[in-house]
């Protein structure tokens, strides 16, 4: 692991001339594994953190299906879509959870709604018999027609 390290790091050097710079750039901004990982945004120059993923994939550390799952996982908590996590994106997360636990609470809702219609309902039925009750059996008892 340590000889793939080294290897990797003496390929793009610490010292470059100006000839092996241009090979490095071509490679690390334009090469066929830097398209294939999507590490180069434009294609003309590489970034620190573009570079260190290289480096890594080439030395074995991270594999491609590492940077797939790690590029899931950001996807879903970009939910701005512009490509770096912030406020906005938690912002965002807490409105999806809202509109997703709206439904919830409007069941929930419903659910009390339809306890009290049903109570009410039962209170009434109630009333009803005990007003009929009184009418069929003359009223309260120890209560005279007088």
């Amino acid at each position: 692991r340590r000889a793939a390290q080294r290897a990797i790091l003496e390929r793009f050097g610490r010292s470059v001339s100006a000839k092996h710079f241009e090979v490095v750039l071509d490679e690390i901004a334009r090469g066929p594994l830097v398209k294939r990982l999507k590490l180069s945004s434009d294609g003309a120059s590489c970034s620190r953190d573009e570079f260190t993923l290289l480096t890594l994939v080439l030395q074995g550390k991270v594999s491609e299906r590492d940077l797939d799952e790690c590029r899931a996982a950001f996807a879903q908590l970009d939910l701005s879509g512009d490509g770096r996590l912030s406020v906005e994106d938690l912002e965002l997360l807490r409105q999806q959870k809202l509109l997703r636990a709206q439904p919830r609470l409007r069941r929930r809702m419903l659910s009390r709604a339809r306890r009290r219609v049903r109570a009410a309902a039962a209170v009434t039925i109630r009333a009803g018999r005990h007003a009929r009750s009184r009418i069929d059996g003359g009223g309260e008892p120890g209560e005279s027609d007088e």
